[in-house]
């Protein structure tokens, strides 16, 4: 095996810079050049994984090949995915309880429609002055009812 060249690096650190240094040196049982040259290294290799996670993402739903980075971004996916799967089910129940609701007014309107007399041609316009008068009212108490925090619920 051919023997390797070594360089060396000087650098000036600040002071907690270099403490910080010491302390993951010490907390890696290792010299102060060693922990530099591996922390070096393992940034060195995150660059590369990153650029390599940048510039191939892969497929959705394709295993992750990669280290950290990849890692990380696979399970930022996966829970993404998560979340728009509960978005879209919560969605669907809504649709449905509009569905209904909308049902519910129809069948409403259809069954006071044959219960209530034609209104004589004499009164139609002060019926309808009524009617908008009153709807405007019920229409102010429904706004006033949902903005207080009250909920809409079957009973």
């Amino acid at each position: 095996m051919p023997k390797l060249k070594k360089y060396e690096i000087r650098s000036i650190v600040s002071s907690e810079e270099y403490q910080q240094i010491e302390k993951e040196a010490s907390s890696r049982r290792s010299t102060i050049a060693k922990t530099v040259r591996d922390c070096l290294n393992e940034y060195m290799g995150l660059r590369a994984e990153l650029a390599t996670a940048m510039s191939h993402p892969g497929k959705p739903g394709e295993e992750h090949t990669g280290k950290i980075i990849h890692t990380l971004l696979a399970r930022t996916e996966e829970r993404i995915a998560a979340t728009i799967e509960q978005v879209e089910e919560r969605m669907s129940q809504l649709n449905d309880q509009m569905l209904m609701v909308m049902s519910m007014i129809d069948r409403h309107y259809y069954g006071m429609m044959m219960h209530l007399p034609e209104i004589p041609a004499e009164l139609a316009e002060s019926k309808v002055a009524s009617a908008k008068r009153r709807h405007a009212k019920w229409f102010k108490a429904v706004e006033k009812y949902l903005a207080e925090g009250n909920k809409i619920a079957a009973e």
